[in-house]
């Protein structure tokens, strides 16, 4: 009886701390925007979620649930345990470059912390990482809980080549809590975050937004681009990874979503520039 008991109360930990259990929204599938990714050649998934509405809006479900390496998109919470642990509490606070070859010119030069979460500048959040330190950083993820919220593989490597893994939904989820200050940390390391992350103005609406790509090899590339869409006063969040083959698909990362809110008129009723 003991034993049974034991595997029972075992196997709903299990299930209570999987990614697919934690999500009670209800997933509408949109197989027809398969459509946009057949044209773009590419394999992936995206997920949209309304602010403070209980529905994610899916192409690629098994996808979206499916844990992957988050690469650049990580700066999000990186910046955040950044203020939250006082090493990094202004946008401006300066990184000096090291006189390095690096993989892009951008890079190459002396960046605040604002430039250099807008051109993803990995050796800067190298450095930052370094300074939080594995402790902090691994408390911090188990205390935001973002994805698996491991740091295997390095503290200047687990998010880029290491073992922490999200997946799609996960990444809306925690958008949302950011935007509306709800994730387990200051208001005004919030805030701090929100500010930081990329502007980008596009014909019907703006982004907070940041890119990601998780090098692999022998296998496809993830490309990733999370963020948020706002016009007029709706708020849309969304996530979407592809696989990526060639350099030249990177901006399909941004071009795919574009078109999906376009075209699928999420923002209903929203007028676009001409």
């Amino acid at each position: 009886m003991k034993i049974a008991i034991r595997l029972s109360v075992s196997i709903f930990l299990l299930l209570v701390s999987s990614p697919v259990f934690s999500q009670t929204s209800k997933i509408v599938s949109h197989s027809d925007w398969g459509e946009i990714f057949e044209k773009a050649s590419v394999k992936g998934t995206i997920v949209f979620k309304f602010m403070d509405e209980d529905q994610l809006h899916v192409f690629n479900e098994t996808r979206a649930q499916d844990r992957k390496l988050p690469a650049s998109t990580f700066k999000v919470i990186h910046s955040l345990i950044a203020y939250e642990t006082g090493v990094v509490t202004r946008a401006n606070h300066l990184f000096k470059w090291d006189g390095k070859p690096q993989w892009l010119k951008a890079w190459e030069k002396d960046l605040t912390f604002k430039e250099a979460i807008k051109v993803s500048a990995v050796p800067v959040y190298k450095r930052v990482a370094r300074s939080i330190g594995s402790k902090q950083m691994g408390n911090w993820l188990k205390r935001l809980n973002y994805g698996n919220k491991s740091i295997e593989g390095g503290i200047d490597q687990f998010w880029l080549s290491g073992g922490l893994r999200i997946s799609a939904i996960e990444q809306v989820r925690f958008l949302e809590k950011l935007y509306k200050g709800e994730l387990d940390a200051s208001q005004e390391g919030q805030a701090f975050v929100r500010d930081l992350m990329p502007l980008s103005k596009h014909k019907c609406f703006e982004t907070r937004d940041k890119t990601g790509l998780a090098f692999r090899k022998g296998s496809p590339h993830i490309g990733w681009w999370i963020g948020w869409a706002k016009a007029s006063q709706k708020i849309i969040f969304f996530a979407l990874n592809i696989d990526i083959t060639d350099k030249k698909q990177y901006g399909l990362r941004q071009s795919i979503v574009i078109s999906l809110l376009e075209q699928a008129r999420l923002f209903k009723g929203i007028s676009c520039k001409s």
